[in-house]
């Protein structure tokens, strides 16, 4: 998967995605603030990567810069042999000070249960807005952010 630096519109993945690399996700492993709307995923995301974080999301496995996300859903089962998973983000990075718009996506697909997993996104600083977002999971994020409706 590509570093989305522009824009990804009206699209959609319907294949299983399994990588070794940092970043997986249905529509782009890393987002450098760039704008993704109106996409979904409906393939499985397994981030396999050996050593650190296997950042791996629904839609996007890695986030940082800003960027948006916007009319996007998943419903792909999410998994990785470490932490940082979510049903839209795997991570958006901890020291992020631009914001990460999140605006009318949901996930209704399965997020595996472990340290910083997340309905949404698996790990998550302060600075992510969320607006008419919804989960059928029973949590936001795995870490830094309380359940918010």
């Amino acid at each position: 998967m590509a570093v989305t630096i522009g824009k990804i519109i009206n699209c959609g993945n319907k294949i299983n995605v399994t990588t070794s690399a940092c970043g997986a996700g249905g529509i782009s492993g890393a987002n450098g603030g760039g704008i993704v709307s109106g996409c979904f995923n409906a393939g499985n995301i397994n981030g396999t990567r050996l050593t650190g974080d296997s950042q791996a999301g629904g839609i996007i496995g890695s986030m940082s810069k800003g960027g948006q996300i916007t009319d996007c859903y998943n419903k792909g089962t999410v998994t990785a042999s470490a932490n940082c998973k979510g049903g839209l983000i795997g991570a958006v990075g901890l020291s992020e000070t631009m914001k990460v718009s999140i605006t009318r996506c949901f996930n209704v697909g399965t997020v595996e249960e472990a340290h910083m997993g997340g309905s949404l996104i698996g790990t998550c600083p302060d600075c992510v807005v969320y607006e008419k977002c919804f989960f059928t999971g029973s949590y936001y994020s795995g870490d830094r952010t309380t359940p918010r409706k």
